[in-house]
């Protein structure tokens, strides 16, 4: 083969390899999007199950915040995922997103302390008034826990809980 012959075809080979890059990159990509599209489908569930609860056609209710944590009550000692909300009515509503439907509610108005747990790192205890129960709420990270500690401060009628 002469020179130019040998060029072309390690030009060629080179070109077939980065055509397996691009369609490697491709797929990639194209998974990335289906499992966005899967979690955007999840997420428009979610909000159609917390808008068909909460939205009765006749109060105007406004979602402050909205997101995944876990929650330990007074009665029942084992963690349970639960997707939170917390409205503009001062309530953290509860919901159990793999069977769908609403687990109760917590009225921030009746709240009495908000506290860092001594127990756990990523959670805060919430004591009510007229009322012994202590309900822990455990949160993914440092971070998350001082976002939603500072809605409950704006909308809870407890002292504030300044975080260290």
């Amino acid at each position: 083969l002469s020179n130019s012959q040998a060029q072309r075809n390690k030009e060629r080979e080179l070109d077939k390899e980065k055509e397996k890059e691009y369609l490697l990159k491709i797929r990639q990509l194209e998974s990335k999007l289906n499992e966005m599209k899967s979690e955007i489908d999840k997420h428009k569930l979610e909000m159609k199950m917390v808008a068909e609860f909460l939205f009765d056609g006749q109060t105007k209710v406004e979602i402050i915040r909205m997101g995944y944590m876990n929650k330990m009550g007074d009665l029942m000692k084992s963690w349970k995922r639960r997707l939170f909300v917390l409205t503009s009515k001062r309530e953290l509503h509860y919901f159990s997103p793999g069977e769908r439907k609403h687990c109760g509610y917590l009225a921030l108005k009746s709240v009495l302390h908000i506290r860092s747990s001594l127990t756990h790192d990523l959670a805060v205890e919430l004591t009510f008034r007229n009322d012994d129960r202590v309900w822990l709420i455990g949160f993914d990270s440092p971070a998350l826990k001082k976002e939603w500690i500072d809605e409950l401060n704006k909308t809870s009628s407890s002292k504030p809980l300044h975080l260290i």
